[in-house]
């Protein structure tokens, strides 16, 4: 089912990133080897001056020169640190707070996954957890095996997508995230967001402070701030330039996982579940600000969910609606609707109400067991 998608990637989209993100990676290079160049040639050339002024040349324009290239050097070490460091600054996602799913202590869980990879026709996820949040999302944990296209991706559920939803709504959830197992070009965004993490990380993190003396380093320092905010200022448009094709890559991929989860469980599920998630979500948000106000003041729940569970009729009367397993919500409540639609580079995911009208041009039936 998952090879017969109604909702296809465009090659053309594919093709766009690609190249988009080619001229990511060689301008990246080409700075890399532009520092590297200028340190080692300011190295070098303080040796020359110094042979110069043993061979009994102009000690003063030597002494000059080797001043200059010394503040050179400098400036060039810290420019060329600053643009290499941003290549191991990935940690992998904490799995501290998340519970690892497998066949003895979830196992109508994991069978029912085991089932959906089997209709989407995807590999099982490599790691399966669930955490607090009401989301779901695929992830995986080398990011350099995500540039170089290996590794398999990890599924994440969170136990908020319990509160509400019925089971056929929840293996929606999961079959969207599914989904995104099937699709080619994830490898790609893996990519994407490799490079995209590192051009960010030069955009916004900031030089090391370095214990110099101000008088005698101020000339390598004055080299550092210009060459680290050249950096700065390529890479903001590098930037930009990849996240215009990876916003347009990302919404389309979302939109195909819709479709293939419409596909698996049917349009009205698929529906009712992104309905119901913007509710619980909202509502687990509400709640989270509370346990954090009562963490402040040593207050700790010991059941998060118990505790959730009581003030449902709360959020019940403040949204004028009850969420229930055997109730589909095929309609977002007011509040999460939007009047003004509004285009950015920055958009990764359509939003919600352009999802339900996707899915319900698809008005694909829920498949018989």
């Amino acid at each position: 089912m998952g090879k017969n998608n109604t909702n296809s990637i465009k090659r053309k989209t594919v093709i766009e990133v690609l190249l988009r993100m080619g001229l990511c990676i060689l301008a990246y290079v080409l700075l890399v080897l532009l520092f590297f160049a200028i340190m080692v040639a300011s190295f070098v050339l303080p040796i020359l001056g110094f042979i110069n002024m043993a061979e009994g040349g102009s000690g003063y324009f030597s002494v000059r020169l080797v001043i200059l290239v010394i503040a050179l050097w400098i400036g060039t070490v810290n420019a060329f640190i600053y643009v290499i460091v941003p290549l191991f600054k990935f940690k992998r996602p904490s799995v501290e707070y998340k519970v690892l799913v497998n066949k003895k202590n979830c196992p109508e869980l994991y069978y029912r996954i085991v089932t959906l990879c089997k209709k989407v026709g995807v590999r099982k996820p490599r790691r399966i957890y669930l955490d607090a949040d009401a989301n779901a999302y695929v992830y995986m944990n080398n990011k350099l095996g995500g540039l170089l296209f290996w590794g398999r991706k990890n599924l994440n559920i969170g136990l908020g997508l319990f509160s509400g939803l019925s089971i056929q709504e929840i293996e929606s959830i999961i079959a969207h995230e599914l989904g995104h197992f099937s699709q080619k070009s994830m490898k790609l965004t893996n990519a994407i967001y490799y490079i995209h993490t590192i051009l960010r990380n030069l955009v916004i993190s900031k030089p090391e402070e370095q214990q110099e003396d101000p008088e005698n380093n101020r000339l390598g320092k004055e080299v550092s701030g210009f060459m680290i905010g050249f950096v700065r200022s390529v890479t903001y448009r590098l930037f930009l330039f990849e996240q215009k094709g990876y916003s347009k890559l990302s919404l389309q991929m979302e939109y195909n996982a819709d479709a293939i989860s419409c596909q698996t469980v049917g349009s009205d599920d698929f529906i009712s579940a992104i309905c119901k998630t913007e509710s619980v979500g909202g509502r687990i948000g509400a709640f989270d600000k509370l346990v954090f106000n009562g963490l402040c003041e040593k207050r700790i729940p010991k059941d998060y969910f118990s505790v959730f569970k009581q003030l449902e009729p709360f959020f019940e009367s403040f949204d004028g609606i009850s969420i229930s397993y055997d109730k589909r919500m095929l309609e977002l409540l007011p509040q999460f609707c939007t009047r003004i639609s509004i285009n950015s580079i920055w958009d990764t995911h359509p939003a919600t109400q352009d999802r339900i009208n996707a899915a319900k041009q698809l008005a694909i039936p829920t498949p018989e067991e």
